[in-house]
This record gives structure tokens, sequence and C-alpha cells, in this order.
């Protein structure tokens, strides 16, 4: 098969745009993967996770004193 010249990878795999997406994707996850590694590492919550962890604390907290 003749992939180079397929319609697919002439007017989508090898369209700028479609370039641009994987590597803005690609930059993007090389600046955040360290800064969410640390934030586990250092056992600091998660800002949307941080949430659900305290209205389970509150829940535990009334179920108990009744």
């Amino acid at each position: 098969m003749d992939l180079y010249h397929s319609w697919i990878y002439v007017n989508i795999l090898n369209a700028p745009w479609f370039i641009w997406c994987i590597v803005i994707f690609i930059l993007s996850f090389n600046i955040l993967s360290p800064i969410i590694i640390w934030i586990v590492i250092n056992g600091k919550t998660l800002p949307f996770t941080k949430k659900k962890q305290s209205n389970k604390s509150k829940e535990d907290k009334n179920s108990a004193t009744n």
C-alpha cells in the first residue's frame, strides 16, 4: 500500500494543523509532567481532589458524633 499518497496521509496526517497539534501536545506534556510528578512525590493534593477528601472527612465526623 502506498501510504504517502493516500488521502488520509496527504490531507490529515501530513497537514500543518495536525503536526502543530502534536508538537503543542508534546511540549505541554514535557512542561507539565515534572510539575505533576513533583506534586505527587511531595504528597500535596491536587486542587480537584482536595474537595472530595474534605467532604468525606466532614461526613465521617458527623456520623461519629451521631
